[in-house]
């Protein structure tokens, strides 16, 4: 509590912090609820016991949210000098108050019914009774319109980007004051307390306010030094799941069990770790009673080397936690506290790192003798319950070698104290095994482990949903089929995480967006031996056009992408979810060409689907210039492509070789056409020869054929005009069979009066 105003003989007022904090009803929730730790003002009445001077005192103050007077929230009495005390609005600047409210006539929107009355022709009608926010502006009864400009920056009119919707202005008619009309979402995403955006809008969770709520409770400890270490750890938090490290006095421990004399011990911590409430409702830290930990003691350990050893471990929820720093009261080591994962997973094949000082045995070439490499540091690797070692051991030596050049094992060692046995092994262990698993890296070059990664996306599984079972599932597939810290990790992405949508491009069943990923895909940080996020990644959003009821069919097409950084197939990062049309997207990288091949939910086989042009023969009887473009893409079309007919070629406008692969790939006979190997290939060599280096050189007939065709696109394109596109010329994919079916009644007729049919209607037209 903090005086604010000089003593007089009537009142005094304090600035205090109210715990629990008044009652707000909350639109999104559709209730009362809580605003803990509110910042109000405490107004003392001196010496006025009497009711009656109290009403009169509260007559300055108002209940209502829009009135001009302040703000009050109560009144509660002082119990030594038993004077009344006025809980009250801190008068500041008024600048972040904000009101909810319901604009009765509501904004307009665009009119999307297709039954639209054609005498009124409305295309836009207004969102009756719609619940918004009212955002003051401060010093706006003069407002400039270049400050109005500078605030309004903040909010957008696009529908689907991050920022919240302003629908307008307003005016209070009394006071004159402006207001900013926004989207009631504004209180879902904006923190009550300082008003700026919510850190994580799920949890509604403010990092700024965390902060500053950490630096008001802080408590020193005594040790200035391990009370600036506490401070700095604490304010590494950037999100509700992360810990929050503490001091945590000796005597909070019970059940203390030493596992490796003073070393390392398990115990129960009695209040337990601070962590966010699952519940997002409470939208508060609670605390976890009776947690297993292990206690792990740093024995005459400097403040230095403690910054440096608390650097192995994290305050990430789902990593291996470290919850604070404790210290013995009798040895005055200190000890840090970590989550009981520690011991599971480190403790029983514990390894560790030390100095031999007098160094493994090495021949000496120069010398012709063996002499010891002094100060040598290896690896110890603890054997489990190896007091009473047996027979196995020698099972467990046999995956180490006395070779040179081999991960070596030097020998064994054994605790004095503890009788354990150790294996003594080459330092180069820690750069093959998983510091976690104890296995050897998947990738050993970036310390890579796959065991470790699936355990982390399985324990994360309860972390993230779609709200749809199927693609729940396919996700977590997908999320498996991880084999490399290059591959990517499919995910959930909501829909807020894009920004700067863009439409480029609507095929037959799927529109294309470009647009920006504020956090972006995961990469794995080989430095960091962890996944950090490219943030503000430009990415493809492919939408499907009907896709609320999902199918298996649409989860294959999904599958087809690629997580392999490395494959040459169009990579996939995720899945998302419109929020009005609840059509799914699929998160791709970005590229020219997305078209989807077939209808989303249409499970019929029988249906051929494509863009005529592009189809191969046999499936339709079962570049600059666009081929056919000049004719109907109709059923005449589909018989002229099955007796041979293909697209003109401007043979100058291509290079001969490319222009043979194009003829190949389009042969009536499937069996004439390049498989993909031998088409990238093909490809690969036409590169090497128009763009040659020292080390890969093609064919210079091809260099020529490639300038000759330049030479030429470069003359022809300042003289050509645009060629005509038929009115039923459809360059979009779009449903066949009405075409070939017709096909198929002319094959019927074809076989019941000619004996000598073409080849290409002598193929199978439909499918069977």
């Amino acid at each position: 509590m903090e005086k604010i105003s000089k003593k007089n003989d009537f009142f005094t007022i304090y600035s205090a912090i109210w715990k629990d904090g008044p009652l707000y009803w909350n639109n999104k929730n559709k209730e009362y609820i809580r605003n803990s730790n509110e910042i109000v003002a405490l107004k003392y009445l001196k010496n006025n016991k009497n009711e009656k001077f109290l009403k009169k005192a509260l007559k300055e103050y108002s209940i209502r949210k829009f009135s001009d007077k302040v703000k009050v929230y109560g009144i509660s009495q002082d119990p030594n000098t038993k004077d009344y005390i006025i809980f009250k609005d801190i008068v500041k600047s008024n600048y972040n108050k904000t009101y909810s409210a319901i604009w009765n006539d509501g904004p307009l929107h665009y009119n999307l019914n297709e039954e639209t009355d054609e005498e009124t022709e409305e295309l836009y009608v207004r969102e009756s009774h719609k619940n918004v926010a009212l955002k003051y502006i401060c010093k706006s009864r003069n407002i400039s319109l270049e400050y109005l400009k500078k605030i309004v920056k903040e909010y957008s009119i696009k529908k689907f980007e991050n920022n919240v919707l302003i629908y307008g202005l307003t005016q209070n008619t009394i006071t004159k004051d402006y207001f900013m009309v926004l989207d009631d979402e504004y209180f879902g995403k904006y923190c009550a307390k300082c008003y700026k955006m919510y850190t994580n809008p799920l949890y509604e969770w403010c990092k700024p306010c965390q902060l500053s709520d950490l630096k008001k409770n802080f408590t020193n400890h005594g040790d200035e030094k391990i009370d600036d270490l506490i401070r700095k750890m604490q304010l590494k938090i950037n999100d509700p799941q992360d810990i929050i490290f503490e001091w945590i006095p000796y005597d909070q421990f019970n059940d203390i069990k030493e596992v490796r004399m003073g070393n390392l011990a398990t115990a129960i911590w009695k209040d337990g770790p601070l962590r966010y409430s699952d519940d997002i409702k409470e939208k508060r830290y609670i605390r976890e009673p009776d947690k297993h930990v292990t206690l792990k003691y740093l024995n005459n350990v400097t403040i230095k080397i403690l910054n440096k050893v608390l650097k192995e471990y994290s305050i990430k929820r789902f990593s291996l936690n470290i919850y604070g720093i404790s210290q013995n009261p009798i040895t005055k080591d200190y000890i840090m506290v970590l989550n009981n994962k520690y011991f599971v997973k480190h403790c029983a094949r514990c390894v560790c790192s030390a100095i031999w000082k007098n160094g493994p045995l090495c021949y000496n070439l120069k010398n012709q003798e063996y002499t010891r490499n002094p100060n040598e540091r290896v690896a110890l690797k603890y054997l489990g319950n190896s007091q009473n070692i047996s027979d196995n051991l020698n099972e467990i030596l046999k995956e180490y070698s006395i070779k040179k050049f081999d991960l070596n094992i030097y020998g064994i060692t054994k605790n004095p104290i503890t009788k354990d046995y150790f294996m003594v092994l080459d330092e180069k262990y820690f750069e093959n095994y998983c510091v976690k698993c104890e296995n050897v890296y998947t990738n050993i070059p970036c310390g890579w482990c796959r065991p470790c990664q699936i355990d982390y996306l399985k324990n994360n599984f309860k972390n993230w949903t779609s709200g749809n079972e199927k693609i729940n599932n396919s996700i977590q597939e997908m999320q498996l089929k991880i084999h490399d810290s290059s591959d990517i990790v499919f995910e959930w992405i909501p829909f807020e995480q894009f920004d700067d949508i863009e439409r480029i491009g609507k095929g037959g069943f799927a529109i294309v967006y470009s647009a920006i990923w504020k956090d972006g895909p995961l990469n794995y940080c080989k430095d960091k031996n962890d996944w950090i996020r490219d943030s503000n990644k430009k990415i493809a959003l492919k939408c499907l056009e009907n896709s609320q009821n999902i199918t298996d069919e649409f989860l294959n097409e999904v599958r087809a992408y690629s997580i392999n950084s490395f494959d040459k197939i169009l990579k996939v990062y995720g899945i998302s979810q419109h929020p009005d049309t609840k059509d799914y997207i699929i998160v791709l990288q970005y590229a020219e060409d997305m078209g989807l091949c077939g209808e989303i939910g249409n499970i019929d086989e029988e249906c051929i689907y494509g863009v005529m042009p592009y189809i191969a023969p046999e499936v339709l009887r079962a570049t600059e210039r666009q081929p056919f473009s000049s004719c109907a893409h109709d059923h005449h079309l589909a018989l002229d492509i099955c007796k041979g007919i293909r697209p003109e070629i401007y043979e100058p406008e291509a290079p001969k070789c490319y222009i043979n692969l194009m003829k190949r790939c389009w042969d009536s006979n499937p069996d004439n056409r390049p498989n993909a190997a031998e088409i990238e290939k093909l490809i690969i060599s036409f590169y090497n020869s128009y763009c040659p280096t020292e080390i890969k050189r093609g064919d210079d007939e091809i260099n020529e054929q490639f300038k000759e065709a330049e030479k030429y696109r470069r003359t022809a394109n300042n003289k050509t005009n645009k060629p005509t596109i038929h009115v039923e010329a459809v360059f979009t994919s779009r449903l066949l069979n009405s075409f070939t079916q017709e096909l198929k009644i002319l094959s019927e007729i074809l076989e019941d009066n000619i004996l000598d049919k073409s080849e290409c209607l002598d193929c199978e037209i439909y499918k069977q």
